[in-house]
């Protein structure tokens, strides 16, 4: 076990960042709910099983929701043992798209566009059951990872719209043709079966490209990970050593490179949809790679 848990870390979460970290995140939490599940089931106690998935999931439900806000969270982060496909298409496309969007925005734009989109997916879930007549009675729970893939999507998608994908049958195919096929397949699929499910991915696409679009206009909603970090790592300085102060001092180790603006990668990006990668400068390579390991 120790020996997976170190290639989990070496190989596939330090190659592939942020996107690796929620796929891992995913698929460990559906590992334990389905060993869970098994548990319970051969216990005679099937229905113990869905009421525990059920502090999980957002539920329609407001009265509930407000002795329940953690689910607003952590109804992305599961999904039902039984939905096997479900996981494993979300968990495809969180790592398909998660790679693009890193490799041009970094890792906290990764995690902005999953959690964002996931916040937003829920707030459009619980806005349609409880405001729009058209889903007058219905009442559910929502659960799994889609609006946070979609935002992943369409954030990549609006980021470098012409990025080209070899897709099977299809052959070569710019990411924004894809992503506007599959947003307006769950557009149209709202009235259908899944009509609370379909609008909350829609919800998510709409931040993943709300990001993007605020992003260009210097407002980077991702650096709320760059406060969360700051204050993580001062707390836990002052936890090993309380007496402990930063003096910085003039001279000596040159300081770091400044960090790029996204007004400067915007632009990167922007040259390389004109003229191709291979024709920025060395400069440029730098800069863009450095944001990428944000």
């Amino acid at each position: 076990m120790s020996g997976l848990v170190e290639e989990l870390r070496t190989q596939f979460i330090a190659r592939y960042g942020a996107a690796a970290k929620i796929v891992v995140v995913n698929v460990g939490v559906y590992l334990g709910l389905g060993l869970i599940s098994v548990i319970l089931f051969f216990a005679g106690k099937r229905a113990d099983f869905e009421l525990l998935f059920s502090y999980f999931q957002l539920p329609s439900d407001l009265k509930t929701l407000a002795v329940r806000p953690w689910t607003l969270l952590t109804y992305m982060f599961v999904h039902h043992p039984t939905g096997v496909f479900h996981i494993l298409f979300n968990m495809l496309w969180l790592y398909w798209m998660g790679r693009i969007l890193r490799e041009f925005a970094g890792d906290r734009t990764v995690w902005a566009a999953y959690l964002f989109g996931g916040l937003a997916g829920g707030a459009a879930f619980l806005t349609a059951i409880n405001v729009f007549p058209g889903f007058s009675g219905l009442r559910g729970t929502l659960h799994g990872a889609s609006a946070g893939v979609n935002g992943v999507l369409v954030a990549a998608a609006v980021l470098v719209p012409n990025y080209p994908l070899q897709l099977l049958f299809f052959g070569m195919v710019r990411l924004k043709w894809l992503a506007l096929v599959l947003v307006l397949m769950d557009l149209i699929l709202i009235s259908g079966g899944n009509p609370g499910g379909m609008v909350a991915h829609v919800g998510g696409a709409a931040m993943g490209g709300a990001l993007i679009a605020l992003r260009r206009r210097g407002v980077d909603l991702a650096s709320v990970f760059d406060v969360f970090r700051r204050s993580t790592e001062r707390k836990f300085q002052t936890y090993r050593n309380p007496s402990m102060r930063v003096v910085h001092h003039a001279g000596g180790k040159a300081s770091p490179p400044p960090k790029p603006t996204p007004q400067e990668i915007d632009r990167i990006l922007d040259k390389i949809q004109a003229v191709g990668y291979n024709n920025l400068t060395k400069e440029e390579k730098q800069t863009l790679f450095r944001a990428s390991q944000e």
